[in-house]
């Protein structure tokens, strides 16, 4: 799982891991193409967990966005996209209403040589965004 670190500092990675044996064995389990996942919720109680892509910084991607596998890992749905160049920066599920998902997105894509930005120069932008996930019929 890559990491997304501001400042600069772009950590790739090559999808999700699980472990069910704390931390001895690790199975692969996809999402290899978002290259950067910055946030994970696993909801104990269920299989479901929700994942947030950033996708690679130098290419635009239709694998961006916010992720969700209601089967432990095995299959993935995409859950909410913006565009291209915008991933998903955090997640946490809303206190009062653990159905919901909140995002937040940053536009994450710099063209190759282009360097960065900056905020006041076209650089990130946030915002919030919140996503309804329904409870899966078990």
């Amino acid at each position: 799982m890559g990491d997304l670190i501001t400042g600069g500092g772009i950590n790739e990675g090559n999808g999700v891991y699980k472990s069910t044996d704390a931390g001895k064995t690790w199975q692969h389990l996809g999402l290899d193409d978002t290259r950067q996942i910055p946030s994970i919720l696993v909801d104990p109680r269920t299989e479901s967990c929700d994942g947030g892509g950033a996708g690679n910084v130098h290419a635009q991607s239709e694998t961006r966005g916010l992720y969700r596998s209601t089967d432990g890992g095995k299959t993935w749905t995409k859950t909410l996209y913006v565009d291209k160049q915008t991933g998903i920066q955090k997640i946490a599920w809303a206190p009062d209403h653990p159905e919901v998902v909140l995002a937040t997105t940053v536009r994450h894509y710099n063209a190759p040589g282009a360097g960065f930005r900056g905020p006041n120069a076209g650089g990130a932008v946030e915002s919030s965004t919140a996503v309804y996930n329904p409870p899966t019929k078990a």
